[in-house]
């Protein structure tokens, strides 16, 4: 399980680099708004569960962890699973090249997404202060 402070040093820098994605919506730059989403919410998501008692790295580990714990508990919405599977598709999508599909009012909701996401599990990692998590990862290497 990883220490609170250092998962709160993670989310707390998922904060401050969401509150610079919204700066760089409002400023036009929308060059790395996907990537850093992505990099973002991972980052939060990974911190939580494991914060909850894994120890997940990938992103198997983590989007499977986050369903079954955080969704399947009911801890934080469906959509929040969402949230995560859709950045993901989309970082995909642009990485090869599949750029028009993202206007403003798309990367609006995506940087809206991301705000939305790293405060959820902000209140998640409050809530548990034990972890939850107690079995083996292997089945999701």
């Amino acid at each position: 399980m990883a220490e609170r402070e250092e998962t709160e040093r993670l989310i707390r820098s998922a904060r401050v680099r969401t509150r610079a994605l919204e700066e760089a919506y409002d400023k036009e730059e929308y060059d790395e708004i996907i990537t850093s989403a992505y990099s973002i919410m991972f980052m939060a998501a990974r911190a939580t569960v494991n914060h909850l008692g894994a120890d997940a790295n990938n992103h198997r580990q983590v989007a499977s962890l986050f369903r079954k714990e955080l969704i399947g508990r009911r801890i934080v919405e469906k959509k929040y699973e969402d949230y995560l599977r859709k950045i993901r598709k989309y970082r995909e999508d642009f990485m090869e090249g599949e750029r028009d599909q993202f206007d403003k009012e798309k990367l609006g909701v995506i940087v809206k997404g991301c705000k939305d996401f790293i405060n959820i599990l902000g209140k998640v990692i409050k809530k548990y202060e034990e972890p939850i998590i107690d079995y083996d990862l292997g089945d999701y290497a």
